[in-house]
């Protein structure tokens, strides 16, 4: 009578509770299955945060001097920080901060952010600096789009195929192979006289009406609002509506004065396969996506795709990396199940079949409650 007052006693007795005890366990264990991440490598977060500052054509030891080391002083008093290293180099300052395990990333993002705003003995021809919150991507597979020699082409859909992967659910489209682009604003010397202008102050105008600006920030540390004036023209449209005032004071657009055309820079990195232009689509996901849904999304958006390619254009999946991870599984779930069987076969031999069947049920039932 005493084996019924313990745990063991109470399902011996009471053969109902026990199954319903193991369907529970098979029930949360497959919802759990459900919600793991397949991925290849464990999730980590980096606890950084780079500031970068472009000064062009300044040399190291002036941007170590007059960007870098006030920086760092402005910097140290950033709340959790662990470690801060810099780098000065010609034409660049960057600065990597390491915050504590744990650290909140929107107030260390607001904090960083303040600081850097703070900070008013930039040199006038510096850029603003720009704050980069590192986030680790995995890479799902790569797209090759190639098949046609006109840049503008490859570059145009790029584009499109990017925005159209993004809204069905990818996490991240890296765009390679592409070189960069700038917006020239070509005028005559000529009529910059005539207007009584010179070039350095037309640039200086263009300057001024196209940026944007902080008007201060309000609110808690983790809630903080920021005002913002929207006005940096990242288009040719947007440039030549810009107006310039002559010297006698006559409002001009710069589009009436200037011929404003996109261009690529000579410069630029470009992929070639067979002696073509190819442009790499890098598809990737974030630590909290699947690796494995990612890729389902992939491969029904290039079924759907391909079919209404443009002529010679072809799109090629490599590196599929999520192939790696669908194949372990496999091999796993292949081996588990094979395990099992010779289980349930030597316990055959030795007890009877409802027996054995019972303590061979035991094993995935286990595996279902760890999960």
């Amino acid at each position: 009578m005493t084996g019924q007052r313990d745990l063991l006693g109470i399902f011996v007795h009471h053969k109902v509770a026990g199954n319903l005890l193991m369907c529970l366990m098979i029930i949360s264990g497959l919802y759990a299955v459900g919600q793991l991440n397949r991925q290849f490598f464990p999730t980590f977060a980096l606890n950084t945060v780079q500031v970068r500052v472009v000064w062009q054509g300044a040399s190291a030891e002036d941007v170590e001097r007059t960007i870098t080391v006030p920086l760092e002083q402005v910097l140290r008093g950033v709340d959790n920080l662990r470690k801060m290293d810099s780098i000065s180099s010609h034409g660049l300052a960057l600065l990597t901060l390491e915050f504590k395990d744990g650290s909140e990333r929107a107030a260390v993002l607001n904090e960083v952010n303040q600081k850097v705003e703070e900070f008013r003995n930039l040199p006038d021809d510096a850029e603003e600096p720009q704050i980069i919150e590192q986030i680790i991507y995995e890479p799902v597979a790569t797209l090759l789009l190639s098949g046609s020699d006109n840049l503008d082409d490859l570059r145009r859909l790029a584009h499109h195929y990017k925005q159209s992967l993004l809204s069905r659910g990818i996490n991240n489209v890296e765009i390679v192979g592409l070189p960069e682009e700038v917006i020239n604003i070509e005028v005559s010397i000529e009529l910059l006289e005539s207007l009584e202008l010179t070039l350095d102050q037309l640039g200086d105008r263009i300057d001024e009406l196209s940026q944007d600006f902080t008007s201060g920030r309000f609110g808690g540390t983790e809630l903080a609002k920021e005002l913002r004036s929207i006005n940096q023209q990242r288009d040719v449209a947007g440039f030549g509506e810009l107006a310039i005032l002559s010297s006698d004071n006559q409002r001009l657009l710069v589009d009436d004065i200037a011929t404003v055309k996109r261009q690529r820079r000579q410069d630029g990195v470009t992929l070639t396969q067979h002696g073509h232009p190819v442009v790499e689509l890098k598809i990737r996901r974030t630590k909290s996506g699947d690796l494995l849904k990612s890729a389902s999304i992939l491969n029904q958006w290039l079924e759907e795709t391909r079919s209404t390619l443009p002529p010679n254009i072809t799109l090629e999946l490599t590196n599929r990396a999520w192939k790696l991870v669908e194949d372990r599984i496999t091999l796993m779930v292949e081996n588990g199940l094979s395990g099992l069987l010779l289980v349930i076969a030597v316990l055959y031999l030795f007890l009877s079949t409802r027996l054995a069947w019972g303590v061979a049920l035991g094993i995935p039932v286990s595996f279902m409650a760890t999960l």
